[in-house]
């Protein structure tokens, strides 16, 4: 749980309290009483236990639909007994060393690949593999047995990371995106502007290589070096997943999320365009000085956000298992750039998107960003209660264009025309150093320019 503390500083916030106990609840010491009209997921909730562990305790597949009641998948009330206590006693008999902090399980399965086990372990999958003594470009969608990592070997290797904190390095990123995301609202509000410095003269503020050398900061910490979790990305996805019973940790999971979602209110997307490594990735590509005509091109906004729109819808549907009848499955795991940062390129449909999206970024925008990023749908709508953001006087303004012309979306476009709904804004500040008549500004949006 350290590892949430900067998110709970920030936040402020308190977990919701636990819920009373009902029929079926597990306390210490009592026997289960299922009924047999509560659902398979209900019942793994309530019990502390995994669903589809739940399910494979009962005779059943593990992707079986865990919103059937008992009677539905015709298991009888004494077999969910007896299958329900197993599982609890199994956990509360596991040695000292399945248990390496207070709380928390190791899941040592060799039969497991080396994905599955670093999701279900919270550890870097380049880590594991390295403390596997393993190549890092090994398959790891492959069970770990077939490299010839016995159980025992697979738990020391887990427990030396979590007790030296190998596995956790990646938790500095939550202390490190505040004062990153205040270095980059500084800058767009008052820092990128030299003292005494002319408005209609502004081609030198806001130097293009200050955010630059952010981005290129953020690719090598907040990714390469610290590995692809946590992201806003997963911030948005693990949500979900925990709702399925694929984690148990489900407030956890939404706390996280909100503070990925204030980082992006405090300032204009400032998480998207300031602080997300692949997002950044995307950026330094898009400087590159080659094929500026194509550049000029921008994807229309209702095409993006028609498709990410799409994409999430599916992605709902997908998750809770009423397309396709398999709960827990992830679309955004086949196309998930952020692998990338941990060298978890063996899945073929990873490995071609993240070639794809590094190519299209040569001349568009941040295409993951427009056309696939969850969390980038999300906070597009949490852009219309950002605190901080661009403004426009519009008594100076001339609507000469120019900031739309710099602008590689249709953001400043939109803004300039007083649409609702303008296109994301990446605060990128562009079109803060193309304005010829110091009509824009970043700022408070309680304010007037």
């Amino acid at each position: 749980m350290s590892r949430y503390l900067p998110i709970i500083f920030l936040l402020m916030a308190f977990l919701p309290e636990p819920s009373m106990a009902r029929a079926g609840d597990f306390p210490s010491g009592s026997a289960p009483v299922p009924t047999l009209q509560r659902t398979l997921r209900d019942l793994a909730h309530s019990n502390g236990v995994r669903g589809g562990e739940l399910a494979e305790e009962l005779g059943l597949v593990r992707t079986v639909d865990k919103g059937r009641s008992l009677s539905e998948l015709g298991v009888s009330e004494t077999v969910a007994v007896a299958a329900i206590s197993k599982l609890k006693n199994a956990d509360r008999s596991r040695s000292p060393t399945d248990n390496p902090t207070e709380g928390e399980t190791l899941v040592s399965d060799a039969s497991l690949s080396i994905r599955e086990l670093a999701h279900a372990n919270d550890v870097n999958g380049m880590v594991l593999t390295h403390s596997l003594q393993l190549a890092v470009s090994v398959d790891k969608d492959t069970p770990v047995r077939e490299f010839g990592i016995s159980a025992s070997q697979l738990r020391d290797a887990l427990v030396h990371l979590k007790e030296e904190g190998a596995a956790s390095w990646s938790f500095l990123k939550y202390w490190m995106w505040p004062p990153l995301m205040l270095f980059a609202l500084w800058w767009l509000w008052r820092g990128g502007i030299p003292a005494g410095g002319d408005g209609k003269k502004r081609k030198g503020w806001f130097p293009k290589r200050t955010y630059l050398a952010s981005q290129l900061a953020v690719v090598v910490l907040f990714g390469f070096a610290l590995g692809k979790a946590p992201n806003p990305m997963e911030g948005l996805v693990k949500v979900f997943k925990g709702t399925v019973g694929i984690y148990s940790d489900t407030p956890e999971k939404l706390l996280l999320l909100g503070y990925f979602s204030l980082l992006a209110i405090v300032g204009n997307k400032l998480i998207c365009g300031w602080g997300c490594p692949f997002g950044a990735l995307e950026e330094l590509l898009y400087e590159f000085p080659a094929l500026k005509k194509l550049k000029r091109k921008q994807l229309p906004f209702r095409m993006t956000m028609s498709i990410r729109t799409l994409l999430f819808v599916v992605f709902v549907l997908v998750v809770f298992g009423w397309v396709g009848g398999i709960e827990g499955m992830v679309i955004y795991h086949y196309v998930n750039p952020f692998n990338l940062f941990g060298f978890e390129l063996a899945l073929w449909t990873v490995a071609l998107s993240v070639v794809a999206f590094l190519a299209l970024s040569l001349v568009i925008y941040r295409p993951f960003c427009q056309l696939i990023c969850p969390f980038g749908w999300y906070s597009w709508w949490l852009e219309k209660i950002s605190l901080f953001g661009i403004r426009i006087h519009r008594g100076r303004c001339n609507d000469c264009g120019a900031c739309a012309q710099v602008c590689p979306l249709e953001a400043a476009a939109g803004r300039l025309a007083g649409q609702a709904l303008p296109a994301d804004c990446f605060s990128c500040a562009r079109c803060l150093r193309a304005c010829p008549e110091d009509a824009l500004a970043y700022g408070p949006r309680w304010r007037k320019p």
